[in-house]
């Protein structure tokens, strides 16, 4: 591990009196020292950390796609104002796999939540977690008609197949925001050999956590003064420009049966694959033999010479009486 001088806290202010109230925080400290001209700070988070860095005190427009915030389109999410929490948070409203909403195979590809989940923005966490209410229907989803296994709670997957996975789509405030699959299918090498895993996990929790998988792509500024954060794809980000979209169709709870059947089979596909196909395969193999018998004795049978009849039979021996 490298050297480094500790871990900086980038949280919210709190906002309830005489609480966590040993000291401003640091961006507020160089705001009203006038170390800097703006209280916000933005995150540029690329594939490697090489690429990646963060611009305290102001907006660096050529970070963004287009070289300027109007080109990559910067959308502005406000922090719930109802709540008191330190983290930087937005409320979901819907999600959609892919790009359309509708069904392939019987399965809905976007659905609106019932009740909006909240989604922390932490730049602190590596992969993006999955509230356990919606964790088994998201990976039931994702995975339907893929193999993989688990290794530490990650999804392991087969690189051949990694183009397959589609961009996963969060509702906020009526805009789609994008997890890209180039962000959340990792190539990794897994114990010596070279593996692909999803930068995406189910966790015990009632909310999103948008860590590095989904933050990577997009240049994330924050701003205290407005209590607001601010999202646009950077110049080297494979995500598209952030749009309005409309509500999904369907909703979590009319879609939730028809996914209880998908992700069953598809779990036990998945475990249970590697011996699955022994008993076919002995099955076939048993039908094959008994086809190529029964073809072999047939044509054994048919070049045989015919018996003779009852009736030839009797009237040769009365002749011969």
């Amino acid at each position: 591990m490298e050297n480094i001088d500790g871990i900086l806290g980038m949280s919210r202010r709190w906002f309830e009196p005489n609480v966590y109230s040993t000291g401003p925080l640091f961006i507020d400290a160089l705001y009203n020292q006038t170390k800097i001209t703006e209280n916000i700070f933005s995150f540029y988070i690329a594939k490697t950390d090489t690429e990646s860095y963060v611009d305290i005190g102001f907006i660096r427009s050529e970070a963004f796609k287009g070289g300027n915030a109007n080109a990559a389109g910067l959308v502005w999410f406000d922090i719930p104002t109802d709540s008191n929490i330190l983290f930087w948070y937005v409320r979901t409203t819907a999600i959609r796999f892919g790009d359309v909403d509708e069904q392939i195979l019987g399965v809905s590809q976007a659905y609106s939540f019932d009740k909006y989940i909240a989604a922390i923005l932490d730049t602190g966490t590596s992969t993006t977690l999955i509230p356990r209410a919606i964790a088994a229907d998201f990976f039931g989803r994702l995975l339907q008609g893929q193999r993989y296994s688990q290794l530490n709670g990650m999804y392991q997957i087969s690189c051949a197949n990694k183009d397959v996975f589609p961009s996963i789509f969060l509702m906020v405030d009526g805009y789609w925001l994008e997890i890209h699959p180039s962000d959340y299918v990792l190539d990794l090498d897994i114990e010596g050999q070279q593996g692909c895993l999803l930068s995406l996990m189910a966790a015990d929790i009632p909310y999103f956590i948008l860590g590095d998988s989904f933050l990577r792509g997009y240049y994330s500024v924050h701003d205290h003064t407005n209590n607001r954060i601010g999202l646009a794809p950077h110049n080297t980000s494979p995500k598209r420009r952030i749009e309005l979209g409309q509500l999904p169709r369907y909703k979590q709870s009319e879609v939730l049966a028809e996914n209880k059947w998908l992700y069953n089979v598809a779990s036990y596909w998945n475990q249970f694959v590697g011996w699955f196909w022994i008993p076919i395969v002995f099955s076939f193999c048993c039908c094959f033999t008994c086809c190529v018998t029964l073809c072999l004795l047939g044509e054994k049978l048919e070049s045989m010479p015919t018996p003779p009849s009852i009736d030839g039979l009797t009237k040769k021996v009365q002749e011969e009486e």
